[in-house]
């Protein structure tokens, strides 16, 4: 098990059966292309799939397809972020049991104001709540989209307190400032940026990652 995202992984897009609902045919034939074209891994349900819009019934039954089709579950960073800590636990409990470790999460992110100190606490209670040293949460930082963006230093003292769970950040802010200042206050961790602009950039200093933005 890797302790950190490393590589090509895809924001993958979410495709849609004619009733609106997850076309697991279509996710797993495009996921597996992904795979044949070369890419390390694949990030459904995050920004890119429209993850907040899906119940996490539907996101467990769509990696549960994908896992079938035979991508390796440590190839998967699935998105189980949500406005409610309890359910961001759930989520990601319920993706653990189906072999996954790598986890996308987002802020508390409906309410705007949030102190360091409230991040710090709602990532504390998540990774507490879900109770095992086998996640590897990757916290995202997109706050263009979200409203509420993770301070460097927040990574930082989550780094210190839980060691490799905290796997890293997925930078999907565009400030590379930030960037910097993740991969300065939390030097050990995975920093991956959201940014294609900003791939050679992030390389250069430590980042291990690179999203590409699913185009189907």
């Amino acid at each position: 098990m890797s302790d950190v995202i490393k590589g090509l992984w895809v924001a993958m897009a979410t495709p849609l059966d004619a009733d609106g609902g997850v076309d697991h045919a279509a996710l797993v034939r495009h996921g597996l292309w992904l795979m044949e074209q070369g890419c390390d891994g694949l990030m459904p349900f995050g920004t890119t799939g429209e993850g907040p819009s899906f119940s996490a019934a539907e996101r467990l039954g769509a990696t549960e397809a994908l896992l079938k089709a035979g991508i390796p579950a440590a190839n998967i960073g699935l998105g189980t972020g949500a406005p409610a800590i309890p359910d961001t636990v759930e989520l990601t409990r319920q993706a653990m049991a189906l072999g996954l470790t790598h986890m996308l999460i987002l802020p508390p992110y409906y309410f705007r104001n949030v102190t360091e100190q409230g991040l710090e606490d709602s990532f504390s209670a998540v990774v507490e709540g879900v109770g095992s040293n086998r996640l590897r949460a990757t916290l995202y930082h997109i706050p263009s989209v979200s409203g509420v963006a993770v301070p460097p230093a927040v990574l930082g003292k989550l780094r210190k307190k839980f060691g490799v769970v905290i796997a890293g950040v997925k930078d999907s802010g565009g400030d590379f400032s930030v960037f910097e200042a993740f991969r300065k206050a939390a030097p050990d961790c995975g920093c991956v940026t959201g940014s294609e602009a900003q791939i050679a950039r992030a390389l250069a200093i430590g980042g291990t990652a690179t999203p590409d933005t699913d185009g189907m």
